[in-house]
């Protein structure tokens, strides 16, 4: 490492005539765009995966779903108590409730790379959810998704999305082992804009640090490669958004802005 750089460096002897070390050749070459391409694959192929193991168990999900949903349908003709309606009832609201997640879990195994259109954030934040949530009940992490009830629209690649919102939303996690409370809010803002706010109680950020976050290779963690980060910056610059992480006085914030819908120019 030498900056921003990352270099291979091999060193080669030279011999005389009577097989003494006369000389070195050092090589040195850049291999910073390769370490990068490396990355941004792993994190493409990981998020494939992701995407296989999910579309899956959702598929093997349906079929019992499909039965149990026929059966509380018959159970509901021969039953006459309210005590016993109460129950058929809340097996039913538990059947649809299981059946969005299914669905909503199939939508997000579908890649669409390439692929621009509006998307409904709250959905994109739910199926990433649902990828994090035993991991945060585990660490004692409370996930808030304040969105309201109207769509709150985000223009660009679902595929860019879920890698942006994945990586932000396992950086917070990660800011919190000993628990906490991340905040999750999105608004149109004016100029057919979307703001994204991820809030983290965690510790903040070294404030010499909050200027470099986004350069690639810089990390503060152990065994980080610091391409996290960037590569969330790259995504985000990519679907013509930006992105700026400021320290608060109980946490960490996470302000994205994304196109609310289609440019007129596309």
């Amino acid at each position: 490492m030498f900056d921003d750089e990352i270099f291979h460096v091999a060193s080669y002897p030279v011999l005389d005539e009577l097989d003494q070390l006369k000389e070195i050749v050092v090589l040195e070459k850049s291999v910073t765009d390769q370490k990068i391409l490396e990355k941004e694959l792993f994190q493409t192929e990981k998020m494939a995966v992701i995407g296989q193991m999910v579309a899956g168990v959702t598929h093997e999900l349906k079929s019992p779903l499909s039965v149990i949903k026929g059966a509380s349908f018959l159970l509901k003709s021969g039953i006459e108590g309210e005590e016993e309606s109460e129950v058929i009832g809340e097996i039913d609201a538990n059947i649809t409730r299981a059946e969005k997640i299914v669905y909503n879990m199939l939508d997000f195994s579908k890649s669409s790379w390439g692929e621009n259109k509006v998307h409904d954030s709250r959905t994109l934040m739910d199926q990433i959810y649902m990828l994090v949530r035993q991991e945060c009940v585990r660490k004692g992490i409370n996930v808030y998704i304040n969105m309201g009830e109207e769509p709150v629209t985000i223009y660009g690649n679902s595929d860019s999305f879920k890698n942006i919102f994945l990586n932000i939303i396992t950086n917070a996690m990660e800011a919190m082992e000993e628990g906490g409370n991340l905040t999750i809010t999105a608004e149109h803002t004016e100029e057919n804009k979307t703001c994204l706010r991820f809030k983290n109680t965690g510790s903040a950020i070294e404030e010499e640090n909050l200027g470099k976050i986004f350069e690639p290779f810089f990390t503060t963690k152990e065994k980080g490669t610091g391409l996290g980060l960037w590569l969330v910056y790259k995504e985000v610059i990519r679907n013509k958004g930006s992105i700026k992480v400021k320290n608060k006085a109980d946490g960490v914030a996470v302000e994205i802005v994304l196109p609310a819908e289609k440019p007129l120019e596309e």
